[in-house]
């Protein structure tokens, strides 16, 4: 079984300080087989630390990708090769990304204060690959329970992650995977269901750390 964090944002995000180099040896540090790396409407900090983590850490797997900011929320696409806009109607984002054949995952649904995009999801549900049915940075533990249960009646893939924009997030988040090491194997599985997804909530340090940075930079 594979040990994942499918939500690190790096410092190309405005609220995030982490490096590729600081991501790679964290998730190390914490056992993990496979990350996903996002950042916040630009697709470049993934495909960075990937490049990286194939010359210092060949057994630790980089999973590219990009958080969207649409006019109803937050979506995230993995295996795509160019920045998705932001700000476009959720439509419209969802097409955008199946252009680039992208795996496409709603991260923290039902948390509206994040840019969740709430009920809307009813009308793109048939286009989702995955819904994130753990995040550790959700205020509340039922916007994580609201999103399992949805899951699971519409019978959609779940993955966790810790949405971490600092090193000590790193792995709060993880989904249990049974694949094999490749990022063709690792999405095969997901899309299969075999995936098993736990994790801590992380409190509010991290969002008092994510405000105070976005003004740093």
């Amino acid at each position: 079984m594979l040990k994942c964090d499918f939500h690190i944002h790096t410092h190309y995000s405005p609220d995030s300080n982490l490096t590729p180099d600081l991501i790679i040896k964290t998730a190390l540090e914490k056992k993990l087989d496979v990350i996903g790396v996002v950042d916040h409407d630009i697709f470049k900090g993934g495909p960075e630390t990937k490049k990286l983590a194939e010359k210092i850490a060949p057994n630790l797997l980089v999973i590219p990708g990009e958080e969207i900011k649409t006019l109803s929320g937050e979506v995230i696409a993995f295996c795509i090769n160019k920045t998705i806009p932001r700000k476009m109607s959720l439509e419209k984002t969802i097409d955008e990304a199946k252009k680039q054949n992208a795996f496409i995952v709603i991260p923290h649904p039902f948390e509206r204060i994040r840019q969740g995009i709430g009920s809307e999801i009813e009308s793109i549900k048939g286009d989702i690959d995955a819904i994130e049915a753990f995040n550790s940075r959700c205020f509340l533990g039922s916007f994580n329970r609201k999103a399992l249960l949805f899951a699971k009646e519409n019978g959609i893939p779940v993955i966790a992650g810790s949405d971490s924009h600092f090193d000590y997030e790193i792995g709060s988040g993880y989904t249990y995977i049974d694949a094999g090491p490749d990022e063709d194997s690792v999405i095969e599985a997901i899309k299969k269901g075999k995936t098993e997804i736990g994790g801590k909530i992380t409190g509010i340090k991290p969002h008092l750390g994510t405000f105070i940075q976005k003004r740093i930079k």
